[in-house]
């Protein structure tokens, strides 16, 4: 019998009353199928590239999502042989609200170099070196960004 409030849409309980009214037995929603999304290719397109270093890139995120986190994972991934770094307009901004990993402990957690806008203002070239070890001096781990501008 199609009971009121069992479905999710006007359009299933009317199949359903349809069913009913014309004495033919049915079952709702009993059955999960899995099923494989096939693979999707997808294009990804930097937002920097240092001429003087052509195999770093610089991705500048205000809003991070996990839609950007995951597309970074595998473009990192699938292109070993390059640099990334990510540039927050704040870095220390958390995941969500309900988290409290900040987009720098995300970075450091998976291997991506990052700088906070403020930082970057001060010294750019030297920073982005330093994040991705292309000077002598490597990065501290999990050191968050000064509210202040760093001095050169």
């Amino acid at each position: 019998m199609a009971a009121k409030g069992k479905y999710k849409s006007g359009l299933e309980q009317l199949v359903a009353q349809v069913f009913d009214a014309n004495k033919m037995p049915f079952t709702y929603e009993d059955t999960s199928l899995r099923f494989i999304v096939p693979e999707t290719k997808r294009r990804y397109t930097p937002d920097f590239k240092l001429k003087s270093h052509p195999n770093l890139y610089i991705e500048a995120k205000g809003r991070f999502s996990a839609a950007d986190r995951k597309k970074m994972l595998l473009v990192k991934e699938q292109y070993p042989k390059l640099k990334f770094v990510m540039l927050f307009g704040r870095a220390h901004n958390t995941l969500s609200k309900k988290s409290a990993t900040t987009y720098g402990d995300w970075c450091d957690a998976n291997g991506i170099g990052w700088i906070d806008l403020k930082e970057f203002i001060a010294c750019p070239l030297s920073l982005i070196k330093n994040k991705v070890g292309l000077s002598q001096s490597q990065p501290k781990k999990n050191k968050r960004p000064s509210r202040s501008l760093a001095k050169p």
